[in-house]
């Protein structure tokens, strides 16, 4: 299959939706949870993240805000993602819990990819610093990615999908909004 990055997708959730922000009960879980942990990593108990009243106060949604940094996808939106990943950035995924305003249990599940690939292409990203280390606007080499169609690259805290997978995805789930990987702004 011959593919090309106008093809590719960032992948959020929609924050226009009225979705809740859930905050992980356990104040030892942070954005680098997953950091100096290897494949072999296994949780005892699922992480759980409560909605809590406020001011981002919302319903639940498949691809869930929360505040650690992870990629927190509903059961439904995990089947349509597993069906695509591969094992090259060695993807696995974790039992999670959301609990809505009415303390209300949803089973969730965590994505982590322990091989993330760097995926720029130098000549035509823009970077801040001479280095080039510092990315500001991300242009990706389409051989690099190879034949992936999920993938969540090192220069970035973003999970990107080929258009088949944004397609199944907004078939099948709701509060998701894609916009392409050379493009700025949002996609209806």
């Amino acid at each position: 299959m011959q593919l090309n990055s106008h093809e590719y997708y960032n992948m959020m959730p929609d924050d226009k939706a009225k979705i809740g922000a859930s905050y992980c009960q356990d104040k030892s879980v942070h954005f680098d949870f997953f950091r100096n942990k290897d494949f072999t990593f296994k949780l005892e108990n699922p992480i759980v993240f409560k909605i809590e009243h406020g001011k981002f106060s919302g319903a639940i949604s498949d691809y869930q805000i929360e505040n650690c940094g992870f990629f927190l996808f509903s059961p439904r939106l995990r089947d349509v993602i597993d069906k695509y990943l591969t094992s090259i950035d060695l993807p696995k995924w974790y039992n999670a819990i959301v609990i809505d305003l009415d303390n209300k249990e949803h089973e969730y599940h965590i994505l982590n990819f322990f091989n993330r690939a760097n995926f720029l292409d130098y000549e035509q990203s823009t970077f801040i610093d001479k280095e080039k280390t510092h990315p500001i606007k991300q242009r990706f080499d389409i051989e690099k990615i190879g034949e992936r169609l999920v993938f969540n690259p090192k220069s970035s805290n973003s999970i990107i999908v080929h258009d088949l997978v944004r397609k199944q995805i907004k078939k099948e789930c709701t509060n998701i909004y894609f916009y392409g990987i050379e493009k700025p702004g949002r996609l209806v």
